[in-house]
């Protein structure tokens, strides 16, 4: 019993710490960081109103 709870926690962390490692690769580690640390999940989709601005530097 101890060890199928300790193979239980070892696959949690490992699954906590690639989902920090794939935020990290996207956002700013602090971010990340307060996004891995949350108890509840992050949502799947969420409706924003949001500006994006399309720049040519080069031309």
């Amino acid at each position: 019993v101890m060890v199928s709870r300790l193979r239980v926690l070892i696959n949690q962390s490992a699954a906590s710490e690639r989902a920090h490692g794939n935020l990290a690769r996207y956002f700013p580690t602090v971010l990340a960081d307060q996004l891995a640390d949350r108890d509840e999940p992050v949502r799947v989709g969420e409706r924003r109103e949001c500006v994006i601005l399309f720049a040519d530097v080069i031309g």
